[in-house]
């Protein structure tokens, strides 16, 4: 999704050591970068063949549903679960290796799942021990 298409603000959280995500279930590498209540982003080291679109599939607008976990230690909550549809994988060079980038939408009915988090979160942002994402 476009920065310009975004209704909600995204909080980049990867320095967030309370906050424990998983993208999809048995994908343990992945790891949580950016999250707003319309969804997350997810950065791995290596291409995650579970979680792989095809150039055909990517130039189709296809989704792949995952179902996304959520912790965050120190406030109460349990494990949030979410659905959500990957939207797309984007190849990064990062310090001159590659990695790889995992845009997850929530589906609208789970959207409100995410907001203890998010406040906690927002919060942290209004502290400036959060920055918004780009």
């Amino acid at each position: 999704m476009s920065r310009e298409n975004r209704k909600n603000l995204r909080y980049k959280v990867d320095e967030m050591v309370e906050l424990q995500a998983r993208i999809d279930e048995n994908c343990p590498h992945e790891k949580i970068v950016t999250l707003s209540k319309e969804g997350c982003g997810f950065v791995g080291k290596e291409e995650n063949h579970k979680l792989y679109l095809s150039k055909e599939e990517l130039s189709q607008e296809a989704k792949k549903r995952v179902f996304s976990t959520f912790k965050l230690e120190g406030i109460g909550t349990d494990e949030i679960n979410i659905q959500g549809n990957l939207i797309y994988m984007q190849e990064v060079p990062l310090n001159g290796k590659k990695v790889y980038f995992y845009g997850v939408q929530f589906i609208d009915a789970h959207q409100a799942l995410i907001e203890p988090i998010l406040q906690h979160v927002a919060g942290l942002a209004d502290q400036g021990k959060v920055k918004l994402a780009s």
